[in-house]
């Protein structure tokens, strides 16, 4: 006698099997023409396929621009790669000092943190260093914050300090040390803002001091610097590293002066700002060049030699060559 047994179960098991293989191949075949369409009808948004006029105004632009945006890893920008260099060089430079906020003294205390300027309603921290468009970053700041006067870091409690290095975006920019100081000297001594230090240094350096009304000369400047103390120098000409502390602050970007206009922008925008750095700021080098040859000159080797010695960490730690501009 035979006895049948039900397939029923097995059977549906199997069709089960099928359906969900059948569905999931539809889903595979249907994503990968809707990658393939999104890539041509972006591209012929474009004009990149038929050389019809890019609907660069369409909403399916932007749909496209953006999802391209998600689909592909962007590459670094020119910025990127010279701030990720720069980077790296002052992180490899700073691990020898090993240096703290705590480990300083109550002076060199304040005067880092009297140099880095608050939007607490952007959540930026800027370090000023003179001579490199401090009033012009100062305006744009109080613009983007809608603020009429912005804070200075020192002014906070320590908590509140610790808390706003922490988890505010902190950048500044530096500028070629010799360039700096030719800015410094005119700033102060051409313009003669620094009328009753100008007498003094002239009293000073100068064999008789009466023989000649012109005011402080270059070599003037420069001697009186090398006899300062670095500690004890006007914020005008004291070294960058000093007023910024970059082996102390872990900035997110520290520009130059240099690419000031463009790397300007690119933390603005970064930003979400709205404001743009003015045009017409642009950097010369080639007049940079002529300007500096012109004004480091008349000194001696030895002297320029001195000079770039007391700035030396100036050079190492931004990234900056002695010869670039002599």
């Amino acid at each position: 006698m035979r006895v049948q047994v039900p397939c029923g179960c097995g059977a549906r098991k199997r069709s089960r099997f099928h359906l969900v293989t059948a569905i999931s191949l539809i889903l595979l075949a249907g994503t990968w023409c809707w990658i393939r369409s999104l890539r041509i009808s972006c591209e012929d948004s474009r004009g990149t396929t038929t050389g019809r006029t890019p609907r660069t105004g369409s909403v399916f632009m932007a749909h496209c621009t953006n999802r391209t945006k998600r689909l592909i890893p962007a590459k670094k920008t020119a910025i990127e790669e010279a701030q990720s260099k720069r980077k790296s060089a002052l992180k490899r430079l700073c691990a020898a000092r090993q240096l703290s906020l705590n480990a300083l003294t109550s002076k060199e205390r304040h005067l880092l943190l009297r140099n880095i300027i608050v939007s607490d309603e952007r959540k930026l921290l800027y370090c000023c260093i003179p001579h490199v468009a401090c009033p012009t970053w100062n305006d744009i700041l109080k613009k983007h914050s809608n603020e009429s006067k912005l804070k200075v870091l020192v002014s906070y409690s320590p908590d509140q300090i610790e808390r706003r290095l922490r988890t505010y975006y902190s950048f500044t920019f530096v500028r070629h040390p010799l360039a700096r100081l030719v800015a410094a000297y005119r700033k102060n001594f051409v313009n003669g803002t620094k009328s009753a230090l100008a007498k003094e240094i002239i009293k000073r350096y100068r064999n008789d001091p009466k023989a000649e009304k012109s005011g402080v000369t270059f070599e003037e400047f420069v001697r009186f610097l090398l006899e300062a103390s670095v500690w004890a120098m006007d914020r005008h000409w004291q070294p960058s590293y000093l007023i910024c502390q970059p082996c102390i602050v872990s900035y997110n970007f520290i520009g130059s002066f240099e690419s000031l206009e463009d790397e300007s922008n690119y933390v603005l925008e970064r930003r979400g700002a709205r404001e743009r750095w003015p045009t017409g700021m642009r950097f010369n080098d080639t007049a940079m060049k002529q300007d500096l040859e012109n004004m480091y000159k008349g000194l001696s080797s030895d002297l320029v030699r001195e000079l770039v010695g007391k700035y030396h960490l100036d050079f190492s730690l931004f990234g900056y060559d002695f010869g670039q501009y002599l």
